[in-house]
């Protein structure tokens, strides 16, 4: 595994920079796909987290190189406004 997240421009960035809301690759393409598509997100790794356990258990997914907060704020903003009167 890298230890750099390789951005689609061909420009290398700290895998901590991946999904943290900011955009470091000149081109955002490491801040594309941060987010949770119904209980699953898709790391970029290729292997697949479920948010339902992720973030209720530790508020946050894990991939293996880099953690991403913004898929729990927005999976955990979507279902509580699912259950708003």
């Amino acid at each position: 595994m890298s230890a750099f997240f390789v951005c689609k421009n061909g420009q290398n960035v700290s895998w901590d920079s991946v999904c943290d809301g900011r955009r470091q690759c000149s081109d955002g393409s490491d801040e594309r796909n941060c987010y949770c598509q119904g209980d699953v997100y898709a790391c970029l790794q290729g292997n697949n987290v479920s948010c339902r356990i992720a973030c209720t258990t530790y508020g946050r997914v894990t991939c293996l190189t880099y953690r991403n907060n913004l898929a729990c704020e927005q999976y955990i903003r979507e279902r509580s406004s699912t259950f708003s009167f």
